[in-house]
């Protein structure tokens, strides 16, 4: 017959088991850094006033012309509206602004709009509607950017989920990539890279089409001349949320 010493002391260690067990099941619980959010609201915050300034340079590459034209200006992306219904998903108009630099007064260029579901973004732009973000966020997420439109398939995935990152300046404690394109070869390249902050959006869109000479002497020496094609970049400069 077990006295109550032993009863206790029994009990005692089979709550410590059990703690231990716990913490265990916490720390790889936490330390899959493939899977840093389920929430739509982290890497694409949206809410009426937030808005990101860019920087936005373009270089636009002409067959006859040895070096790009440059060209340069500012955008501001802010939320304007929210549209609530009882559908399963939430949408949100975004007003897109231009200026040339910082004394010039923001002008509206165009609006789309953003779907945020529970397990997925969508975005409608030019009447077009572009799967953004596929939740829950994990390197080994593979999806159809344009599973909604008639354009060509295009496989989006994760890259560096959770990497610090410092942009134009700014430090980010948590990034990650979405690798929208990433096609090269001896006769074109193709990339578009979208990085996203935690708690700000996007930060910085990367997109580059160029095609490069195709004459014999080209590809014989592998020489990779653009000629003709564009690179634009659109980096983070400001953020927050207005009154």
């Amino acid at each position: 017959m077990p006295t109550l010493t032993e009863n206790t002391t029994v009990a005692i260690f089979g709550s410590k088991t059990l703690g231990v067990l716990s913490m265990i099941f916490i720390l790889f619980s936490c330390g899959d850094s493939n899977i840093e959010t389920q929430n739509p609201s982290d890497y694409f915050p949206l809410q009426v006033g937030r808005f990101v300034i860019y920087d936005v340079k373009v270089e636009t590459y002409s067959a006859g012309k040895d070096t790009p034209t440059l060209s340069s200006w500012q955008e501001k992306d802010q939320v304007i509206d929210e549209e609530l219904s009882d559908s399963d998903f939430q949408q949100f108009t975004i007003g897109r602004f231009r200026r040339d630099g910082n004394a010039d007064f923001w002008q509206k260029t165009t609006e789309y709009r953003v779907r945020k579901f529970r397990e997925k973004i969508l975005t409608i732009m030019d009447g077009q509607t572009f799967f953004s973000i596929l939740y829950p966020i994990n390197s080994a997420s593979e999806w159809n950017g344009n599973t909604y439109n008639n354009l060509d398939k295009e496989l989006y995935r994760y890259s560096d989920i959770g990497v610090p990152q410092t942009i134009a300046g700014q430090s980010f404690n948590q990034t990650m990539l979405v690798i929208e394109r990433q096609d090269s070869s001896a006769i074109n390249k193709y990339v578009g890279i979208k990085q996203y902050a935690l708690g700000v959006g996007l930060i910085l869109d990367d997109q580059i089409s160029l095609e490069y000479c195709q004459s014999e002497e080209c590809l014989a020496n592998d020489l990779k001349k653009i000629e003709s094609g564009s690179h634009i970049t659109r980096t983070v400069k400001q953020y927050g949320v207005a009154n």
